[in-house]
């Protein structure tokens, strides 16, 4: 009986640690949605942009604007982790901004590669969320 018992428990507390952590993960989701302006170092000196994302579940799109114009923004967020591309378009040619990094509440972090060349970027939130 107190076998039943203890496996009975077991289970329960199994259970109850998987849903935790499923609406933790769950709650996460559209963390990086919303007014950004990022700013990153690059080869023409520093460039800083606002990003307009939305969010459904993990995947990111919207738009990046700055002195250039827009461009398209698609991505995904895993708990903290982000990753996406912003998709630059040129008269003769296309560009793309690969980012990796981290959100910490209002603010972000990370790397992006740009033509096989890596730089910071920074990101604070713009919508005062």
């Amino acid at each position: 009986m107190n076998r039943i018992r203890t496996a009975g428990v077991a289970l329960v507390a199994t259970i109850a640690l998987t849903t935790g952590v499923q609406a933790q993960h769950i709650d996460q989701a559209g963390l990086f949605e919303g007014a950004w302006e990022v700013t990153f170092s690059s080869q023409m000196g520093p460039m800083t942009m606002t990003f307009h994302l939305e969010q459904d579940m993990h995947a990111i799109n919207g738009v990046a604007s700055s002195q250039m114009g827009e461009s398209v923004v698609e991505g995904v967020q895993e708990g903290e982790d982000v990753t996406f591309t912003m998709f630059v378009v040129q008269p003769d040619h296309e560009v793309n901004l690969d980012f990796t990094g981290t959100v910490h509440g209002d603010t972000a972090e990370g790397a992006v590669s740009i033509m096989g060349e890596a730089y910071e970027w920074t990101a604070k939130r713009a919508d005062g969320r």
